[in-house]
């Protein structure tokens, strides 16, 4: 027979609280914590969350969400949570992965191309991340980024002489915003811009000014010529000078910014042009006061100036295209020093080596010319002249018949002068190469000839006698005189070249004289006749009578003429 007790008192168990479903987390890209969240469990009183990976974090909460903070950067968590009442935990939910933020990138670097303005941007490679994106900012506010899904990119297009700040974001499918710190890098300076050069024609210098660059802390400005020669000039400033510039070159001036990494490119090249250089090979010729220079050529050369400067101060030019000139009107007896400048468009060349010459000496500048009537002497006398090695005396007289002599003295005796003559008398002072200057000509008048071809004839009816002459050279009135055994009989002047002496004594001897003269001087000699008077008887019987004729012709030569009357 079964028997069954009587019913116990009942006694109230509580199970275990179910496990929490719906698991769900989400990371807070701000704060950098985890959130997870989960279904309210049956019989759950509080409940704990845990995220396992690198390292294991948890978070407990009593309701259905929690925080789970200092979890690593780029990591895989697994996500679990469980439920726990007085007495029990229930099992871990089914757990889910969670990613966190990928770390921030690392070992930025920046290469940048000084000739392109591009820039190569590396990293160490970040955990976590999937693919990365770089930005570059300028301080002019332009940007460029590139993206790789590589740790490295390249940036192109940057502008010049800029300061860029780099940021490199790690992208990872979660938050996308681990971003590294900022990373300063430049860009290569910009070209000088509005070069300009100019030449100053005292200093025969090149200056050579442009605008201020970006990103420039030095300029380096270079010179080259067609010659070869480079020459360069180093300055922080916005302008230089050249001072050792080749003559007569054309030059290409660039300017290059510098940032003591990169250099500008695409750089300017600007054209100038140097003084000329001085002519070479100067060298002058003096004929009286006047120069004849010549000079090789210059280059880059549009005209020339020579320039004769005297001892005595006077200054005097020639300006040509040519190689050669003449400088006339130059002082007498100075020395000149010779010089010549080339003229460019803009400038003149520096003075170059002088020639020096020698004008010739002045002329006398007081002639004394002394006649000496009764020989037909003519003393020249001057004073010395500085420089005169020395003098030309000339006299040129009217009809052709010319005296010269060279002589070291300042006097010279003249005996061969033709009677009648007007002479011009000139004193030229010669040096060393014979050049001179001839004086102002003095004119003077030689004493007039003798008269000639004095002719007598006896009129035996008046006891008169006419007489005449040949027109003589210089003179302008006849002296006639008549004299007999005693004394004088008859004195007067004419103009004319036949005259007549009446009331001769019969039987008595006359000498007739006429003297040629020119206001100034006498003819040396008269030209004279001698004449018989005839006696009454004489002249009665048509008898001839002789009449002696003495005369003196030119240049003293005495002939004795007789001539029959009847």
């Amino acid at each position: 027979m079964q028997c069954n007790s009587s019913q116990s008192s009942a006694f109230t168990i509580k199970t275990v609280p179910c496990v929490p479903q719906d698991v769900d987390a989400h990371m807070d890209c701000d704060a950098g914590y985890m959130s997870v969240s989960w279904e309210l469990s049956e019989g759950a009183i509080s409940y704990i969350a845990t995220a396992e990976g690198s390292n294991v974090q948890q978070c407990s909460a009593n309701d259905t969400l929690c925080d789970i903070t200092d979890l690593y950067c780029g990591e895989t968590y697994n996500v679990t949570v469980h439920a726990h009442d007085d007495s029990c935990d229930t099992a871990e939910s089914p757990s889910i992965t969670m990613r966190t933020v990928s770390c921030i990138p690392q070992n930025l670097n920046v290469e940048v191309d000084c000739n392109t303005n591009d820039a190569s941007v590396s990293w160490a490679h970040t955990k976590g991340a999937v693919s990365y994106s770089a930005t570059a900012e300028g301080s002019d506010g332009h940007a460029v980024s590139c993206d790789t899904a590589n740790s490295e990119c390249q940036i192109n297009d940057l502008h010049c002489g800029q300061m860029y700040n780099l940021t490199l974001t790690a992208l990872d499918g979660v938050c996308d915003n681990s971003q590294s710190s900022i990373f300063d890098f430049s860009t290569a300076p910009c070209a000088p811009q509005y070069i300009s050069t100019n030449l100053n024609c005292d200093t025969k210098s090149t200056s050579v000014t442009w605008e201020k660059s970006d990103g420039a802390l030095w300029y380096v400005t270079t010179a080259e010529g067609q010659d070869g020669h480079v020459t360069l000039c180093n300055t922080t400033e916005t302008s230089c000078d050249f001072m050792d510039l080749h003559c007569s070159q054309i030059y290409l001036i660039t300017v290059t910014a510098m940032d003591g990494y990169c250099q500008s490119i695409n750089t300017s090249i600007f054209e100038t042009e140097t003084v000329p250089c001085p002519p070479q090979s100067v060298q002058a010729d003096c004929d009286a006061v006047t120069a004849f220079v010549t000079w090789e050529q210059s280059n880059r050369t549009m005209s020339y100036t020579a320039t004769a400067e005297g001892n005595d101060g006077h200054t005097a030019t020639c300006t040509t295209s040519e190689t050669n000139c003449l400088i006339p009107d130059l002082h007498c007896s100075q020395i000149y020093s010779i010089s010549v400048l080339a003229f460019g468009e803009t400038c003149s060349s520096i003075q170059g080596a002088s020639y020096e010459i020698q004008t010739a000496p002045c002329a006398p500048d007081e002639i004394i010319v002394n006649v000496d009537c009764n020989f037909n002497r003519v003393v020249v006398s001057w004073g010395r002249t500085n420089g005169a090695m020395s003098f030309d005396v000339t006299a040129e007289g009217s009809d052709g018949h010319t005296h010269s002599h060279n002589t070291t003295e300042t006097r010279h005796e003249m005996l061969d002068l033709h009677c009648g003559q007007p002479y011009n008398i000139t004193v030229t002072t010669l040096s060393y190469s014979r050049n001179g200057i001839s004086s102002t000509s003095v004119q003077i008048q030689t004493a007039p000839c003798i008269p000639g071809n004095l002719t007598a004839e006896l009129n035996c009816d008046s006891n008169a006698v006419s007489f005449w002459w040949d027109d003589t050279e210089g003179a302008k009135l006849y002296t006639v005189t008549a004299r007999d055994s005693q004394r004088v009989t008859a004195l007067f002047n004419t103009s004319n070249t036949m005259a007549q002496i009446s009331h001769l004594q019969c039987g008595e001897y006359y000498t007739i004289s006429v003297l040629a003269t020119d206001n100034i001087c006498k003819s040396p000699q008269s030209a004279v006749v001698n004449v018989h008077a005839a006696s009454d008887s004489t002249c009665n019987h048509s008898q001839s009578s002789i009449v002696e004729i003495q005369t003196a012709p030119f240049h003293g030569n005495k002939k004795n003429y007789i001539q029959t009357l009847f």
